[in-house]
């Protein structure tokens, strides 16, 4: 039997600085923000469909993918790229490009990254990350968030309201710069600032 999946118009909304696409992701961050560092823009892979094959090279059919994040353990330092993707996803044919082209993107960056698809059924919120959902997401943040976005899409001509918005979360109890926050989830690094 195959599952159909209707596409339904995601809510996009902003939290602690950053863009996520769905409250699927949102959730996901809920659920981490405290274990893990991450980061939501600037991971991308260029790859060649007809090889599947990542790419450095940028030619007229190259294809692009952005994962949803990049997460590192504050305790362990293990790191995921991570695919969020609903329940009952049966797509095996698209997942299997994206982790294709992912792990010898990791391999010849020597990232010790770690793919992984993350469905949505598996992200589970304590009683306190979901009264912060709740909040987030109640009628009134979410037409707020909905009309942010509207006004910055008229606002910039619908070049891409994702910009507008950080890589890095602003989380106030981090002392780490943005800088280093972005070295030590991509790297596990932590330089000492200037």
């Amino acid at each position: 039997m195959e599952t159909t999946f209707y596409k339904k118009k995601s809510v996009k909304i902003n939290y602690n600085g950053c863009f996520f696409h769905s409250l699927s992701e949102l959730k996901y961050a809920l659920v981490i923000e405290g274990e893990f560092a991450f980061l939501r823009e600037g991971i991308e892979i260029y790859y060649d469909p007809h090889l599947q094959e990542s790419t450095l090279y940028i030619r007229e059919h190259t294809r692009k993918y952005r994962p949803d994040f990049l997460i590192r353990n504050w305790s362990d330092s293990k790191a995921y790229l991570i695919e969020i993707k609903p329940s009952g996803f049966d797509n095996y044919e698209q997942l299997a490009i994206r982790q294709k082209v992912s792990e010898p993107f990791i391999k010849t960056y020597n990232y010790d990254w770690e793919y992984k698809v993350v469905y949505t059924d598996e992200i589970i919120l304590s009683e306190k990350q979901q009264l912060k959902f709740d909040a987030l997401r109640n009628k009134k943040s979410a037409c707020t968030a909905k009309l942010r976005m509207q006004a910055l899409d008229e606002k910039y001509n619908r070049q891409g309201h994702q910009q507008y918005f950080h890589s890095v979360p602003n989380f106030k109890n981090c002392k780490l710069s943005n800088e280093q926050y972005r070295l030590f989830v991509r790297r596990g690094v932590v330089r000492p600032g200037k």
